[in-house]
């Protein structure tokens, strides 16, 4: 009978362990981020670190393709990941990525909350300078990478190339691939020219440049005004790469390209005690987040917002109130 009442015991004792577990991958925020090297990776996992050392569990789940993992977030598949004020602006009004969707965009986009606003990335659109390819125009008959398949950057990518040229995929050939694949094609010369979001002075361009020279496309004079309108989506602004940013960077004058801001994105059915605390953890937090990455280095708790068009949490709305920070009325 002892034996018996050990096994079941032992028995109990696993299964509540099981359980545990159980409950406690259940409870982990599921955060969908980019591939490595790119900004709102570097900003998911900054988060994550954060919110962990206030006690709350985040898998992140690298590799995604945000444009899809807006809609995963709306739904309340996912809990947390960066969100593209641009994309946002489009989820809403069911244009680019999103123009399937007819009337159900609106619907998901009211399940996307914000916690904080950073700058995300920059459009940075390169080529072998021995490709002899040194604007938009050249890519006509040309091999060009854009992005990732059913991601919002080639779609991107290819709008800025008919803007510019009136040129659309078949006068170029485009690729639409993994980020990562994506750089590999460069690499074994399988593409001529290829486009990475990334912060300016990342190490996943710079590779490029140390194993041979290497050309940003120029986009400027009547070319650049004929952007006006894709500039003018929400989060989307005219920027420059510096000439030298890179070693092996061959162009002689800064480079117009454009940059992208994004909010940390919560699913709005998370508790409000919970988006209180991942907000709290990370402006607690700013000076050391802001030592580690360069492209975060100008967030000003005092002006935390700019061109965010995500509402906040209301948790996070709490933190900003009681911190005494001014919140525009159209966050709310």
């Amino acid at each position: 009978m002892a034996r018996i009442s050990s096994w079941v015991g032992a028995v109990s004792f696993a299964a509540s362990l099981a359980l545990t577990a159980t409950v406690a991958q259940a409870d982990a925020l599921r955060a969908h981020t980019t591939a490595p090297g790119a900004a709102p990776n570097t900003m998911t996992k900054l988060f994550a670190k954060y919110a962990e050392d206030a006690g709350i569990d985040v898998q992140e789940i690298e590799g995604q393709k945000l444009a899809k993992s807006m809609l995963l977030l709306g739904e309340g598949k996912i809990e947390l990941m960066p969100t593209i004020v641009g994309q946002y602006a489009r989820l809403i009004t069911g244009t680019g990525p999103y123009k399937n969707l007819g009337d159900k965009g609106p619907e998901i986009a009211e399940g996307v909350r914000a916690l904080v606003e950073f700058n995300a990335a920059t459009q940075q659109f390169f080529t072998w300078e021995s490709t002899g390819i040194k604007t938009l125009h050249d890519l006509k008959g040309k091999k060009v990478y854009v992005g990732p398949g059913g991601g919002g950057a080639g779609t991107d990518i290819e709008e800025i190339i008919e803007l510019v040229t009136g040129m659309k995929p078949g006068d170029y050939e485009s690729f639409k691939a993994p980020w990562g694949e994506g750089m590999g094609m460069m690499r074994n010369g399988q593409v001529d020219a290829m486009v990475r979001i990334a912060p300016v002075g990342a190490a996943v361009i710079q590779e490029f440049g140390l194993s041979k020279p290497i050309r940003f496309l120029q986009i400027e004079g009547d070319d650049l005004t004929k952007l006006d309108l894709y500039v003018k989506v929400p989060g989307r602004s005219i920027s420059q790469i510096p000439a030298g940013t890179y070693e092996g960077q061959t162009n002689g004058d800064a480079v117009n390209t454009f940059s992208f801001v994004a909010g940390m994105g919560i699913n709005a059915g998370i508790s409000d005690d919970v988006a209180y605390t991942l907000t709290k953890a990370f402006w607690d937090n700013i000076d050391e987040i802001k030592a580690s990455a360069s492209f975060l280095s100008t967030m000003d708790p005092a002006k935390p917002f700019s061109v965010l068009n995500v509402k906040l949490h209301p948790g996070a709305l709490k933190y900003y109130d009681e911190a005494g920070i001014a919140v525009p009325d159209s966050l709310r």
